[in-house]
């Protein structure tokens, strides 16, 4: 098979691009994989594709699929994946859009002939009959001899699973690094039982980028669950765990690496800069934090609560809060680090975070790994509070200089002080004087009182409070006039916001930065606040702004034309999930609270406004985003905008991305220009996501436990077709990687040692002309020395392709 054959049936570019053998792009090398994959498993009926991290993977295994389905249409696949999330992704995305967009003669089975099960039980597999192509969950391998979730394995299982397995003619196996382990493993147990029944002539495909994860036999540990299918064994190589058997001669016979090739021509070596952040302690004194983080080392190595092992203390090196209900364990670790606390009195705080925070520009966005999930909470509450601060610095300054009198006060730095400031400053200034001259006994308050005692948080009003309510919420839209008539027709006429306008002013605001604007139970509603209602409120000439006013202006100055779609996601985005609120709130205000003003102001400002930036790039790089979004595609079409008002809804700046916070709309939120700034991640935003839109900067809290794992990570934003990608045409443009380490400590061995298998397993994946030994070189080392920067020689990959596909 050649790469031209197999471009006579798919075309990766999308655009009919031909072949062209002399090229590195990425299209060229996708129809290389293909072509050299089916060599390899015809001849070996096994192969592995290890590309790099966003090479592009899941699309050549799609490739090497659909030729073998032009070559045998009755062909039936089973495709394992690490979770059901990406199961979804290759089934509901990438094999429809696939079918669609890549491939020029449609020899792939309908969708309706694919199907996905949550296990190896046999109502599961029952329903697997009739269908070509079966997508399982890699965690299906997984039981307990005591508490068995699939069924009796002793039993029963090995029955209906041999017949499931025997009727399958190809194998896929997505991070097949999974299925490594020492074979009294459970899941291992059940996989070599499961692949044994496999055909003597099935194929099998597996697809890492790290073959060698953590350990340099982890390859050989795959490898050996598929013995009886396996034509290496007759090609030279007689038993595969014999230990004179190295990962390179593996390789060279079975297996397919590329470095990723970026558009502009270059490899991860010639861009990629590591950075060491090292959290120090006071050197001026014995800090109590140092004494308390050097008991717990010493302790935890004594105790005998699973606290021995290096991932754990790496975990301890993170910080001592906990989220008791996730984490596992947490409850032993708690007391333990409890005792600790009451032994010292103190109550010690991680300079990690402090080193963290340190290197963030708040206008960037940052994918940043913990090990721990009370790490992924205590940075985004953090976070959260550095931006509050930086946003409340820009209404502050806005204060000053539209009320005078408020120079010399201080100014709140926190939501809390904010109703302080309006409720009390403002009312005195601004509204006492009117007070005065109003004789309220001419003036019937009865039918605001009632109107008022309706409400949730209103259930008793006074004719005292009722007068404070009426004079707030009149005085928050003023304008200059004369206004003692109009307070009265005011009064009289009065008619609750929400009468007739419900769904209109019923906002959830729930967000961190419309948490600057909410009203507090029981607190008096404030100008902020009033002012996001005005832009949901009808009869509020502001509800315009985001109907007609702000569209006209955009689609004139930007030269373009927006579908509904696009200004619904545009509007809740800079209401939602944007510090733009902000900037038009502090626009209103400049404007005397007059809308012409207001309007006026924005068009003014076009060029300084940070939403404006955020939206420009929205439009520009929409296409790419579009994929990201889930949504009828036939929405335009029946009016129904539900799903996509979803979308930047109630959205925070910063967001910990853990296995009991998953939200479906985080990641395509990521994607975006706008909220969350900060994505924090476990294991659970490790592999099969995308984050590389608008995102070129990753941080490792939590330090890697492997080589794998740190290149798993940084893969999320180091992909093709991303921001890194886009201004690497910048020569000085670098994707930094920063490891934040506690000094003395675990965490600096733990930094230590992974840069050492780093570039020890770099030398035997990337470049192809060593083999990995068991003594490690770099053991004398300090970490500086093992760090690389872009263009370093000693980090150049001579051949990025040695195991390229021969033509």
């Amino acid at each position: 098979m050649t790469p031209k054959q197999v471009n006579e049936i798919i075309d990766f570019s999308g655009n009919q691009e031909k072949y062209n053998e002399t090229s590195k792009n990425l299209f060229s090398l996708q129809l290389e994989g293909v072509a050299g994959i089916i060599n390899r498993l015809d001849k070996y009926n096994i192969a592995l594709l290890a590309d790099e991290v966003g090479m592009g993977k899941t699309l050549q295994a799609l490739g090497v699929m659909a030729m073998k389905y032009k070559e045998n249409s009755n062909l039936k696949t089973l495709i394992i994946v690490p979770n059901r999330n990406i199961a979804r992704q290759w089934r509901d995305e990438e094999y429809t859009n696939f079918k669609i967009k890549h491939l020029k003669k449609d020899c792939l089975p309908k969708r309706s002939g694919t199907i996905f099960i949550e296990n190896f039980s046999k109502d599961e597999i029952e329903k697997t009959k009739n269908k070509k192509i079966v997508f399982a969950k890699i965690t299906s391998f997984s039981y307990s001899e005591d508490k068995v979730k699939y069924g009796n394995y002793e039993k029963g299982i090995k029955k209906y699973l041999k017949n499931f397995i025997s009727n399958f003619d190809f194998v896929i196996i997505d991070e097949s690094h999974k299925l490594r382990s020492n074979e009294d493993t459970n899941r291992i147990k059940f996989a070599k039982s499961f692949f044994e029944n496999l055909k003597d002539k099935a194929q099998i495909l597996l697809l890492t980028a790290t073959p060698v994860f953590k350990h340099k036999n982890d390859l050989k540990r795959v490898l050996i669950l598929f013995k009886q299918n396996i034509n290496l064994f007759r090609q030279g190589i007689k038993n595969i765990e014999d230990i004179s058997i190295n990962n390179k001669e593996i390789m060279q016979k079975i297996a397919i690496r590329r470095l990723r090739v970026m558009s502009n021509g270059t490899v991860k070596y010639e861009y990629r800069r590591e950075l060491a952040r090292k959290a120090g302690f006071n050197k001026n004194k014995l800090d109590e934090n140092e004494l308390f983080f050097a008991l717990i080392q010493k302790e935890a190595i004594k105790k005998d609560i699973n606290l021995s092992k290096s991932k754990t203390l790496l975990d301890f090196m993170e910080g001592i809060e906990f989220e008791s209900e996730n984490e596992e364990n947490s409850n032993e670790i708690e007391k333990f680090v409890n005792e600790i606390q009451n032994k010292l009195n103190i109550s010690p705080s991680n300079p990690k975070y402090n080193e963290l925070f340190a290197q963030i520009n708040l206008k960037e966005k940052y994918l940043i790994f913990v090990n721990r999930v009370a790490s992924a909470y205590n940075i985004a509450r953090e976070y959260i509070k550095m931006y509050d601060e930086c946003l409340w610095s820009l209404i502050v300054k806005r204060l000053k200089r539209k009320y005078p009198y408020l120079k010399d006060k201080k100014m709140p730095n926190t939501r809390k002080t904010f109703n302080e400031l309006f409720n009390k400053l403002l009312f005195e200034k601004e509204i006492e004087k009117y007070v005065k001259k109003i004789n309220w006994e001419n003036i019937n308050l009865d039918k605001f009182k009632a109107e008022k005692a309706k409400e949730p948080n209103q259930s008793y009003v006074t004719y005292e409070k009722a007068k404070k309510l009426a004079l707030i919420e009149f005085f928050e839209t003023f304008e200059k006039k004369q206004l003692k008539e109009e307070f009265k027709n005011f009064i009289e006429n009065y008619k609750s916001d929400d009468e007739n306008n419900q769904e209109d002013t019923k906002v959830n605001l729930k967000s961190a930065i419309l948490d600057f604007f909410v009203t507090k139970k029981n607190d008096i509603s404030t100008p902020a606040s009033r002012f996001v209602k005005k832009l949901h409120n009808k009869k509020s000439p502001y509800y315009n702004f985001f109907k007609t006013d702000f569209f006209e202006i955009l689609e004139e100055k930007e030269n373009i034309k927006l579908n509904e779609t696009q200004k619904i996601l545009i509007k809740n985005a800079i209401l939602y999930a944007s510090e733009g609120v902000v900037e038009l709130f502090i626009e209103d205000i400049r404007g005397d609270r007059k809308y012409d003003d207001f309007k006026k102001n924005i068009e003014q400002r076009w060029n300084t406004l940070l939403f404006i930036k955020e939206i420009k790039e929205f439009i520009k790089y929409y296409n790419k985003f579009e994929k990201y979004l889930k949504f009828n595609e036939n929405q335009e079409e029946d009016g129904d905008y539900s799903e996509i008002e979803k979308h930047f809804k109630n959205k925070l700046p910063a967001y910990p991305f853990t296995g009991h916070t998953k939200n479906k709309y985080i990641i395509s939120q990521f994607n975006s220009p706008f909220f969350p700034k900060i994505l924090i991640g476990t294991s659970t935003l490790q592999e099969g996501v995308n984050l590389h839109l608008f995102c070129d900067k990753v941080i490792h809290f939590g330090i890697p436990y492997s080589f794998g794992s740190d290149e798993q990570r940084i893969g999320r934003v180091d992909r093709v077709f991303g921001k890194l990608d886009r201004e690497l045409e910048n020569k000085e443009k670098t994707l930094d990687i920063s490891y934040v380490f506690l000094e003395k400590s675990f965490d600096e061995i733990g930094v230590l040692n992974l840069l050492t298998c780093k570039r020890k397993f770099e030398d035997v994946l990337d470049s192809g002309d060593k083999v990995i030994k068991e003594e490690c070189e770099f053991e004398d080392k300090q970490i500086s020395e093992l760090l690389y920067s872009p263009n370093l020689e000693k980090c150049k990959i001579k051949e990025p392709y040695p195991w390229k596909s021969k033509k």
